[in-house]
């Protein structure tokens, strides 16, 4: 029916072609939906692919070298807290403690009273500083242990539970290093599939080519290459009598 046909414009040939039943203009219509939908599918493609060399220019380097930086950083740490001793003592202000008791309440003293922005060293575990800090946003005394990596310690409100928590920080470094060194992999991982999929050329290339081909091919063969062939939708004008008998004569 004429409605299947496209809106945008309809050529004489075509007109022709339903008038007679040419089998060609079916599989001309057929074959242009199926054209335009691989354009879009290759489009997509090299859209997915453009995104995948912008992250492997930036995103993905940038974190691998950051991760790379981190491994680095935790690696000593954890080298420099098991050369520590293995019972419990923490130096705050100067003063080393051998009771988690004790050196909780040292560290709430340090703590007490800061309520400017600043971090200030205030004692040592394990080979590592003891960092105290005020976070004017979260309204909130911190603590962090600060190696070559700087590590957050969440307190509580019972002193020696605090000195705990400090403590198994520091022993869990060895911990926290594997973790960034399999973020690290993972990345690593992320870049070599993205450099494979960026890669990989648009796998229905020779279809298109092929389809794309056989598209210009039944053009020629309906004359729909030509551009005085293309009658412009809502003209209102019509060929003379004379081409009509002509276009009619050729469908013989």
């Amino acid at each position: 029916a004429a409605s299947d046909v496209d809106e945008t414009a309809l050529s004489y040939a075509e007109l022709k072609a339903l008038a007679t039943g040419n089998p060609l203009i079916k599989e001309r219509m057929d074959l242009d939906v199926e054209v335009s939908r691989l354009k879009l599918l290759k489009a997509e493609h090299l859209s997915q692919r453009y995104e995948l060399e912008d992250r492997l220019r930036g995103e993905l380097p940038r974190r691998e070298e950051a991760l790379a930086r981190r491994v680095e950083a935790r690696e000593h740490d954890s080298g420099t807290v098991a050369a520590a001793p293995d019972a419990f003592e923490m130096e705050v202000m100067g003063t080393t403690y051998a009771s988690r008791a004790e050196a909780g309440a040292a560290i709430a003293a340090a703590l007490e009273g800061r309520e400017a922005e600043g971090r200030v060293s205030a004692g040592s575990i394990r080979g590592l500083a003891i960092e105290v800090s005020y976070d004017a946003v979260e309204r909130a005394r911190k603590v962090a242990l600060v190696g070559r990596d700087r590590y957050e310690v969440a307190l509580g409100d019972d002193p020696a539970g605090n000195a705990t928590r400090i403590e198994n920080a520091a022993r869990q470094i060895p911990q926290r290093a594997a973790e960034a060194q399999a973020a690290l992999e993972e990345v690593r991982g992320q870049i070599s599939a993205a450099r494979d999929e960026a890669a990989r050329p648009f796998p229905r290339e020779d279809e298109l080519r092929r389809k794309t081909a056989r598209l210009a091919e039944l053009d020629a063969a309906l004359d729909l290459d030509r551009p005085d062939n293309v009658v412009p939708p809502d003209s209102g004008q019509e060929r003379p009598v004379e081409k009509k008998r002509e276009l009619a004569a050729e469908a013989r």
